[in-house]
């Protein structure tokens, strides 16, 4: 799927700082296998992930993160020295407490798939179901609370093979080491030394499940600034018309694919960097 990136450099509005430009600094930690480079993954497939993102902030390798919707967590995974990583969703959560120690096999295979995901332990299956998933949707039911991403329709009669990937997430995250929380984002304890916050929640003019019920957004906003005026750093994703609306200016922007009824959005990267001049 191609990606078309518009790189701006502009100043959030009222604030005098500067939107950061990119560098050709440090290098994101990457994964070579069979002569291809990947960054690393602690989902390999996530729908909303950041990891399009990672070489857009590879001047900030080797920083201290603070996501506050984590998801999959690709900026950290790929850029943090030191992170924490906050989700509400509490089977995200789950999987990430449980990350060192989960299942690696050889082989999975669409029976695999169809077992492991109506089981009550099946985030603990979490790295190959979402492989397998439709469109890299992560899904449970509200009722069940199991997962029902149907599976893409590649992987029927199909196995996968992580091993050699997994293992490698699983070492990248052992060395992160990183606080994990399951809080409402304005809950997340600041570091002492707050360095970089990345701010990724649902965006404020799209429709999914992750926005159900709707997301309040005026004190979400309130706090982006709080966060501005705390951090050294600040990342903000959304969607380019509700970055705009809110008195930021993009960095840059990437067009999102959506599969189904609904249009895809200009998503949009705006960086606030206070120690630039």
């Amino acid at each position: 799927r191609q990606q078309h990136h518009t790189v701006h450099t502009a100043r959030a509005a009222g604030s005098g700082r500067r939107v950061a430009p990119s560098s050709a600094g440090a290098k994101p930690v990457v994964h070579r296998q069979g002569g291809k480079t990947n960054l690393t993954r602690f989902l390999p497939s996530y729908v909303g992930s950041k990891a399009c993102w990672v070489k857009k902030l590879k001047q900030y390798r080797g920083r201290d993160f603070v996501e506050f919707f984590a998801g999959s967590a690709a900026i950290s995974a790929n850029l943090a020295n030191r992170a924490v990583l906050n989700d509400n969703d509490p089977f995200l959560h789950r999987y990430f407490r449980k990350y060192e120690s989960q299942p690696v096999v050889e082989t999975f295979t669409d029976e695999d798939y169809f077992a492991r995901r109506s089981r009550d332990d099946w985030y603990r299956w979490l790295y190959y179901l979402q492989k397998m998933s439709f469109s890299g949707m992560y899904r449970w039911g509200k009722m069940r609370k199991t997962y029902n991403a149907p599976i893409r329709g590649t992987y029927k009669s199909n196995a996968v093979h992580l091993k050699d990937e997994l293992e490698q997430s699983i070492e990248r995250f052992k060395a992160l080491n990183p606080s994990l929380h399951n809080l409402d984002y304005s809950e997340v304890p600041i570091p002492g030394n707050p360095d970089i916050a990345v701010l990724d929640p649902p965006y404020e003019s799209k429709q999914a499940a992750y926005n159900s019920p709707p997301f309040d957004y005026k004190p979400y906003w309130d706090f982006v600034h709080k966060c501005i005026d705390v951090f050294r750093v600040v990342i903000i994703f959304d969607c380019d018309v509700s970055m705009r609306a809110h008195g930021f200016h993009n960095y840059a922007t990437r067009k999102m694919v959506v599969n189904g009824k609904h249009k895809g959005a200009w998503e949009a990267m705006c960086i606030i960097d206070n120690e630039r001049p």
